[in-house]
C-alpha cells in the first residue's frame, strides 16, 4: 500500500494563478515527474496492495453542477523514486454530467 493526496483543482494552465503548468517537478527533486493541476482541494488515502485506489468525489443531487469543469491528479508516496519521494499520476479532466476519458 502507499499514502497519495488527491489533488483536485480548477485550472490546468496556471498553479497559484502564476505558475505556468504543467510544472516540471525536477526542481524539487522529482525528475520525469509534472505537476498538472493547480491544486485547491486534496483527499489524502491509502493505496491497496496493489497500488489501486478507489477515490471519490461526491456532488449534491442537482443539476446545477452539471457541466462544471475541473482537474485531477494524483501524487503517490514512493521512498525509493526520487529524493522528493514520491510520484505523480497522469492528470485527468471531469465535467460533472459527463463521461470524460
Amino acid at each position: 500500500f502507499s499514502i497519495y493526496v488527491h489533488f483536485i483543482g480548477f485550472s490546468n494552465t496556471l498553479y497559484a494563478g502564476s505558475i505556468p503548468l504543467p510544472f516540471d517537478m525536477t526542481v524539487v527533486g522529482a525528475p520525469g515527474c509534472t505537476l498538472n493541476v493547480d491544486p485547491v482541494f486534496l483527499n489524502v488515502g491509502i493505496s491497496d496492495a496493489n497500488g489501486a485506489a478507489d477515490i471519490q468525489t461526491p456532488l449534491p443531487p442537482t443539476t446545477a453542477f452539471r457541466g462544471f469543469v475541473w482537474y485531477e491528479q494524483a501524487l503517490v508516496n514512493n521512498p525509493a523514486a526520487n529524493a522528493f519521494g514520491a510520484g505523480v499520476s497522469n492528470w485527468g479532466r471531469v465535467i460533472t454530467g459527463e463521461r470524460s476519458f
